[in-house]
């Protein structure tokens, strides 16, 4: 397809033939896609509408919009023309948003999705790729749009804080999955088929429950429910089914914390400078073990905490470890480990006791 017609070339005799405005019933010499699809039949699209190419009369058919969907019909402008894993061909325009052709009358159809809508009427579509039988990326002057296509919602992906709505000109998926979006002012990017299976919580999204950025450590209690430790934020709860952080019903007034570990009703928080808050899940009770309440507890700077039966809480500081017999509330250092930076404890199935230092 080229700004001088459309041009047919054979292989096996080197020939070059061209299909123009004075040679055929081309409507327009200028071509701006060509398209196969899955039945073989070529698709042309032109600054005067979509066509379908007959070879045996070496002419083309014009495809019939819609009556009403788009503002001018007769200057349809096609920029991109490609076909999805069902069989739907879907078709870009210069400034009228996206079609889908109906196959059952041949009858071209504008896309008229919920979501980021307002772009639609004036955006420019140069590529349209099919991702999966349920998704496709647009890609216009506005940037990178992802439409659903069972919901028919339209939104739209940043690519870059600096360009959110950068000139999308080209795209690709590979052999992996991922996605390659070439852009006209801020280079190349690539979405990973992996991160679209990764949810992201932050501050930003989570609202006031998710408390700061820097994330210490993790404990899901019998109920499924996930206690989240921040170095600069406190303590968060999340409950996975319903995707939402909850009140802990915990004031625990530490924000730097380190360690976390449910025993029955207790959970035990490892802090910096705080020592252990022991906090009551069910009355919101707390208390706290430090060097001044038991002397024999290496440090104030807890980084981990492992509950081994029914007894016995071993911490880890960054001077040492130490034991706390949870029914006497007596507390005992373990001397191998004295001066040891203790990061992790765990236990094997043999019950042997490992500690990461």
């Amino acid at each position: 397809g080229t700004d001088h017609g459309l041009f047919i070339y054979n292989e096996e005799n080197d020939c070059l033939n061209c299909l123009s405005s004075l040679s055929s019933n081309l409507p327009s010499n200028s071509v701006h896609s060509v398209f196969c699809d899955s039945s073989g039949i070529i698709w042309i699209g032109s600054v005067k509408g979509l066509l379908k190419y007959n070879p045996a009369a070496r002419n083309f058919i014009a495809v019939k919009t819609e009556k009403g969907t788009f503002r001018n019909e007769n200057g349809l402008h096609i920029t991109t023309i490609t076909e999805d894993r069902s069989g739907n061909l879907w078709v870009g325009t210069w400034n009228q948003g996206f079609a889908i052709l109906d196959r059952n009358c041949d009858i071209l159809r504008a896309v008229k999705p919920l979501g980021d809508n307002e772009f639609v009427p004036q955006m420019r579509v140069r590529s349209i790729l099919p991702d999966n039988s349920e998704t496709l990326w647009i890609c216009t002057n506005y940037g990178l749009f992802r439409y659903d296509i069972i919901r028919n919602r339209l939104s739209l992906t940043v690519l870059s804080p600096e360009h959110p709505n950068d000139n999308i000109y080209s795209s690709l998926k590979d052999r992996e999955g991922g996605i390659w979006i070439g852009t006209f002012f801020s280079g190349l990017h690539y979405i990973s088929p992996r991160a679209r299976q990764i949810e992201c919580y932050t501050s930003h999204n989570s609202g006031d429950n998710l408390k700061r950025s820097a994330i210490s450590a993790f404990y899901e209690d019998s109920n499924g429910l996930i206690y989240i430790a921040s170095e600069n934020g406190g303590l968060s709860l999340f409950n996975p089914e319903e995707k939402t952080f909850i009140p802990t019903g915990i004031n625990a007034t530490a924000n730097n914390l380190h360690a976390l570990c449910i025993d029955g009703r207790n959970l035990y928080i490892g802090t910096y400078a705080q020592g252990i808050i022991i906090a009551d899940r069910t009355t919101g009770k707390v208390t706290n073990i430090t060097q001044r309440t038991h002397s024999y507890l290496p440090s104030n700077n807890v980084f981990s905490l492992y509950s081994a039966g029914d007894r016995h809480l071993y911490i880890g500081t960054d001077q040492g470890c130490a034991i706390l017999d949870k029914e006497a509330g007596h507390l005992h250092r373990i001397d191998d480990l004295s001066g040891e930076f203790i990061y992790d404890i765990q236990e094997d199935k043999r019950g042997g006791l490992w500690f990461a230092s």
